[in-house]
């Protein structure tokens, strides 16, 4: 470093693809600034300008290949940096750890493709929060530094703008939050301001600082009027310099070492965010889940089959489901227009999705033999061989009077008789469809097969599994793992006892559905809670239940009840109104399985108030868990509203009993005195500031209609429940699905043996989180994750491994396993999140048989 510290001049234009415009006007406007940066580079060759997201350059090469042409040349100049290398800058918090490694994985890819860079600076300077499991992930994609700007001082308090950030693994990476404020300017004059300020600071802290400037949201960048300020002030201060943080980083490098280190999560602001726009939240959930179910069953036919991969397909979905990740549109700050085009473009991802994973599975599925009807052919997307309670629906004949006198037998790959319970199906039209639940046997990423048969007979509802008795005021549920007691006047859950510690789990009655106050923007209210509660859901009178639910038959069908009792499960419903808006919570209680399943469907009509779903437990150790991307982290309890990823978990301090609740897409949690309450639906403006706020009566309010939520509660043993909820999680993201009317054969080419483990992780504590074909084609990566937080040992079984890999772990470890083939067999290595080499020796395992002879295994 020179012996004057140096001002770096960082020009950037922060553009939203969507916020207060909808995609297309986003992206004509990265053009125009793309143009404008371009212009200004011919003009001014002090000129640097600083760009990051992928997906610009993308509209850029497709829309203006003759700018993109200008584009590569300033890059090859060296004064159009690519900065940062991620698809776009998304929301930090809500996606899963897999989204991460994508918006990486397929940010570089397209920079190296074409402009031949990697860069070493990685930034998202708008997002509201980050995790703190992104030191890894940023360390293991080839970063050495990370630029953010939120959350503000005030908000988040520092030891320094230069740090050292450590996640839950340890790793550590180079980390600054600009200390000249915003990432834009606002006038010329306004940017001489920041510059005589970070010249101010550099000569306080001795060494180099950044100034970083450009028009932003909408695009623009510098300007003619700004490029004359910057040469005026730089001609009397020659430490004043065009630059990147790439340069900056190098220029700082001998400071990191002494920098002060920050562990865990850089939180918060605008904690409204984890909840606002509900549907989108969901939605991302599904994508994530469909993009890596689609890649899993693509991944195993073509390395079992020999089936063409569709990368191109599966590149599109990812894109998709990264784009709406972005941090104005994941956490809910966008208008209403830019939310019809986000739909539309999850709409097209989600059927590409589905029809990859049929495509897939009913190649998976072939057989030479010859099925008998009704085949059902059983997937599992999960490396782990289990049992879990499975619906599937199903035409049991042609016409529904051809069953009348039978009845169905459900029986498994040897023959065997399966327990089952048939529920109400989907569709309204008498007898068509059938409902059946059963307890499958599942094995490790595979096809299990089962067969119905119609028979003559009756249907017979069995022996309940769970035990039910109707009290006073009550209805009482005893299954294996546990006991629950619903309430009939109030619909709440009076008691929930865990059998295997004969423990009381609730303090007071839970599943309560509170309503709060909330006058805060579609930010929400920053680092406070909610306001107070308002008003609770309660069970109308008889009288009122068929005005709300449209009930049909008997008008004063009780608004809690039972309906579903038999051998596999029990289920209740409870009906509760407030204000303008109803629920219908309908609760799944497994004979034989430690969890109980909630569907909540809510049609909430309440403007400027939220909603939370509460369970008051009596486990107030003082602390709490929540899964964040590709790992968990531990917090203090107190009165907060948090962001939370597929699940929250509160423990007794002696770690002998744990409540968790797993969910489909909401992400914020606030969890204080052993209370427990997961926000659901606030119903702020779209994309209001709180100082700008128009009336009411011209406003469009967000979130209000119908919703569907679906939970798991799981219970037991701290460290079992623990080991569980990543699973549990993976269930609702990305469930077991059935085809029963498949193709019945015989086909010229076998696909999977039924009931056979194909890829299994053997090891607790330890998550298959992808698996995919290598970027280059050439081998089958699979991505583990150690989910527990402690030092563990696993085991990967792949076909075409006469062993399986044995992997070491530390806590929260992520590690990339790629299997290549070769001609003596299959050889493993661990390999970083970008599939190249890591410091690991690679494994060499030769296969018993050749890949090439795997078609055979059915």
């Amino acid at each position: 470093m020179s012996e004057s510290p140096q001002i770096h001049l960082i020009c950037n234009a922060h553009l939203d693809p969507i916020w207060q415009w909808n995609w297309e006007e986003g992206l004509t406007e990265a053009m125009a600034t793309f143009e404008v940066a371009a212009d200004l580079l011919d003009e001014y060759p002090e000129f640097v300008f600083n760009h990051n997201e992928s997906v610009l350059y993308e509209w850029t090469y497709a829309h203006r290949p003759d700018l993109f042409d200008r584009i590569r040349k300033h890059v090859a100049s060296g004064r159009w940096v690519i900065s940062g290398g991620w698809y776009l800058q998304p929301d930090c918090n809500l996606p899963c750890g897999e989204s991460f490694v994508r918006q990486t994985l397929i940010g570089r890819a397209f920079f190296r493709k074409h402009f031949g860079v990697s860069p070493k600076v990685a930034y998202n300077l708008d997002p509201f929060g980050h995790h703190a499991n992104l030191p890894q992930i940023l360390r293991q994609t080839g970063y050495e530094m990370y630029v953010h700007y939120r959350p503000l001082p005030g908000e988040k308090e520092l030891p320094s703008f230069l740090y050292r950030w450590r996640g839950i693994d340890g790793s550590e990476i180079a980390a600054l939050r600009p200390p000249c404020g915003a990432y834009n300017h606002a006038s010329p004059e306004h940017l001489k301001e920041k510059i005589g300020a970070m010249r101010a600071l550099a000569a306080e802290v001795g060494h180099d600082v950044t100034a970083f400037w450009g028009a932003g949201d909408h695009g623009g960048g510098a300007s003619r009027a700004d490029l004359d300020a910057a040469r005026e002030v730089a001609a009397a201060h020659p430490e004043v310099k065009h630059s990147s943080f790439e340069t900056y980083c190098g220029a700082v490098a001998g400071n990191i070492k002494d920098a002060p280190v920050v562990e865990g999560e850089i939180q918060k602001c605008f904690t409204g965010c984890y909840t606002s726009v509900i549907g989108g939240k969901q939605r991302n959930r599904r994508g994530e889940g469909l993009a890596l179910a689609a890649e899993r069953y693509a991944a195993l036919a073509w390395w079992l089959l020999g089936k063409p991969y569709p990368a191109e397909e599966l590149d599109g979905i990812w894109k998709t489901v990264l784009f709406n990740q972005f941090h104005d549109i994941l956490p809910g700050s966008s208008v209403r227009e830019g939310y019809r085009g986000s739909i539309e473009l999850y709409g097209h991802a989600f059927t590409h999705a589905r029809e990859v994973v049929l495509r897939s599975q009913l190649a998976l599925a072939q057989t030479k033999k010859r099925r008998e009807p009704l085949a059902v052919c059983l997937f599992n997307p999960q490396a782990i061989a289990r049992k879990v309670p499975v619906e599937i629906e199903f035409m049991g004949a042609h016409m529904p009077h051809q069953l009348e006198g039978k009845t169905f037998e459900l029986r498994d790959a040897r023959g065997r008789l399966v327990p089952y319970q048939l529920l109400r199906p989907g569709s309204a039209m008498a007898n068509w469809r059938k409902r059946m639940l059963f307890d499958a046997a599942l094995p490790a990423l595979g096809m299990a097969e089962y067969r119905i048969e119609v028979v003559d007979g009756h249907e017979e509802k069995g022996k309940p599994g769970v035990r039910v008795r109707r009290e006073k005021n009550g209805i009482s549920f005893s299954a294996t793992y546990y006991s629950l007691r619903v309430n009939t006047r109030t619909g709440l859950v009076d008691s929930l006892r865990d059998k295997t510690s004969g423990r009381e789990l609730l303090a007071k009655p839970g599943g309560a559905l509170e309503v709060r106050q909330d006058t805060a923007h579609a930010w929400g209210p920053n680092d406070r809670p909610y306001g107070k509660v308002v008003g609770k859901f309660r069970c109308p009178l008889k009288r009122d239940l068929s005005d709300i639910v449209g009930a049909h038959g008997d008008p004063y069908a009780p608004p809690v009840r039972l309906i579903e009792a038999g051998p596999i499960a029990a289920r209740f419903e409870v009906i509760q109104a407030w204000g303008r808006s109803t629920a219908r919570l309908r609760y799944t209680l497994y004979a034989d399985a430690p969890q109980i399943g909630l569907e909540l469907l809510v049609n909430w009509n309440e403007r400027r108030r939220a909603l939370q779903l509460a369970f008051p437990t009596a486990l107030d150790s003082g602390r709490y868990t929540v899964e964040i991307p590709h790992g968990a982290l531990e917090r203090p309890t107190g009165n907060s509203e948090e962001p939370c990823g597929r699940w929250a978990m509160l423990a007794s301090s002696d770690g002998k009993t744990a409540f968790a609740l797993v969910n489909d897409g909401p992400g914020g949690v606030d969890v204080n005195r052993g209370e427990l309450r997961q926000s659901l639906v606030r119903s702020p403006i779209f994309s209001s500031f709180a100082c700008d706020v128009p009336p009411d009566h011209l406003s469009e309010h967000m979130d209000l209609g119908e919703h569907v939520f679906r939970f798991v509660l799981r219970l037991g043993a701290a460290a079992e429940v623990r080991s569980d909820l990543p699973l549990l999680a993976d269930d609702l993201m990305m469930p077991p699905n059935a085809h029963v009317h498949i193709p019945l054969g015989p086909c010229p080419e076998a696909g999977l043996e039924p009931d056979r483990n194909v890829v299994e992780v053997k090891g607790k504590g330890v998550h298959l989180a992808a698996l995919k074909r290598s970027e280059d084609g050439k081998g089958l990566i699979a991505r583990l994750v150690e989910t527990g937080g402690r030092s563990r040992r696993a085991q990967l079984r792949v076909p075409g491994l006469r062993r399986p890999a044995a992997v070491r772990f530390r806590p929260y470890e992520i590690k990339t396993i790629r299997i290549s083939r070769t001609e003596d067999g299959c050889v493993w290595r661990e390999c970083n999140l970008l599939e190249q080499a890591g410091t690991g020796s690679a494994k060499r395992h030769r296969a018993a048989v050749t890949v090439a002879d795997l078609p055979a295994m059915g």
